[in-house]
């Protein structure tokens, strides 16, 4: 086939491709079809993302659909001092953190309590006794043991919390803690069960889309009303059709112009454009199996009905949208954040490298 590009629509479209694979692999393929007359828009990492502008979609076969990026190990975590302190200390700032929670989940509490009979200030320095002996002389507390067991409670929560807060300060517990929360290798397990799970319905959809001609459909997210033509592409596309690979990919976007964003009157001037350019190159073969003295507008007409019956047997589902199942591929929430700090990134190196070993998918540039 030659590799020159097939004749082009004069509209210039929006085209978004998700090839699934790395960035530098996508910028490659996409710098391979610079020479069709669209525009092609930048999909993030590899997920459907896709650009509100984009008319129509490219979509792969394959690719590493929803794959995190490779975390390429830095100097500047220093994994090893830190995975030695997790060893030694982990269990100590865990308990440290989880004291910290408690006391000051119970301090509001007491502080609400005491305030029936102290100032703030009082509170704050903790200098009850005296204030404590009057109101009990008053009669102002009806139950001197229940406010001397708060106040006792106060102050020895008080107290651990001065404690604790330094050595929390010093070593980082909670800093610590919350990456070994959000990113350690249980956590970082389920995420990876999660995104395979959104890969097999992605897979499943893909399939569905496969049944329609030539791999393209409308297809419109759930909570947004409207379709846009998805075409499927090959996993390998320059593997597949070689210097062609600009040439399919023309036709294919020409084919779904004209089957899902062209009115009816652009789609007659197609029809009639095609049906001419058939009797130019079968005039001979027309002539010698026609037997009824038909003008050259009859004949173009008899051509154009059957390319019309051709095309809605064809194309017999096109009317038909689909909806991508409501939550693939999408990520979203506190289990999902990106890192943050050092320790996150530490441990995220180091979990990463590990959910590879064990067959993980991960994009690489």
């Amino acid at each position: 086939m030659s590799t020159q590009l097939a004749s082009q629509t004069t509209q210039s479209l929006r085209i978004a491709y998700q090839p699934f694979l790395s960035t530098s692999r996508a910028q490659h393929l996409l710098s391979r079809l610079s020479s069709l007359p669209h525009t092609f828009l930048p999909v993030p990492n590899t997920s459907l993302q896709f650009p509100p502008s984009a008319q129509i979609i490219l979509l792969s076969r394959g690719g590493r659909p929803f794959a995190p990026v490779h975390q390429q190990i830095t100097r500047t975590t220093f994994i090893s001092a830190r995975a030695r302190d997790w060893s030694a200390s982990g269990a100590k700032y865990y308990k440290l953190l989880e004291r910290w929670d408690i006391i000051n989940a119970r301090l509001p509490i007491l502080i609400t309590k005491l305030r029936n009979h102290f100032s703030d200030q009082i509170i704050q320095k903790q200098e009850f006794d005296k204030i404590f002996r009057v109101l009990v002389y008053s009669g102002d507390i009806q139950d001197p043991s229940a406010v001397r067991a708060v106040i006792n409670e106060y102050n020895s929560l008080r107290k651990e919390q001065l404690r604790i807060h330094p050595l929390l300060a010093k070593t980082h517990a909670a800093m610590k803690v919350n990456a070994h929360r959000s990113f350690g290798f249980e956590r970082q397990r389920l995420k990876e069960y999660m995104m395979e799970d959104h890969r097999d319905m992605l897979d499943l959809f893909r399939l569905q889309l496969e049944k329609r001609f030539k791999g393209m459909g409308l297809v419109r997210f759930p909570d947004i009303a409207e379709p846009k033509p998805w075409i499927l592409l090959p996993e390998d596309p320059e593997g597949a059709w070689g210097d062609d690979f600009p040439y399919h990919v023309s036709n294919l976007i020409d084919l779904a112009n004209e089957r899902f964003l062209m009115s009816p009157e652009e789609q007659e001037e197609v029809l009639e454009r095609e049906a001419q350019e058939y009797i130019h190159e079968n005039i001979h073969q027309l002539l010698r199996v026609t037997t009824e003295g038909l003008t050259r507008e009859e004949l173009l007409e008899c051509v154009k009905n059957k390319l019309r019956e051709d095309k809605k047997q064809l194309w017999m589902e096109d009317s038909r949208q689909m909806t991508l199942p409501g939550l693939v591929g999408r990520f979203e929430g506190e289990m999902w954040r990106e890192p943050k700090t050092t320790e996150d990134q530490a441990l995220l190196e180091v979990v990463d490298r590990k959910l590879v070993k064990r067959g993980a998918w991960r994009v690489a540039d």
